[in-house]
């Protein structure tokens, strides 16, 4: 089908950390880009 590719990365990380207090609200950052965009 014409318009859709596998998803990519952005970036070469193969590891990324961070911490938060527990119980805190976070978010998760997705760099993986793929045609067509997802929807919900």
């Amino acid at each position: 089908p014409v318009g859709l590719k596998p998803p990519t990365f952005s970036n070469d990380d193969e590891l990324r950390a961070f911490s938060r207090r527990q119980g805190s609200d976070f978010s998760l950052m997705c760099p993986a880009q793929g045609s067509p965009a997802p929807t919900t």
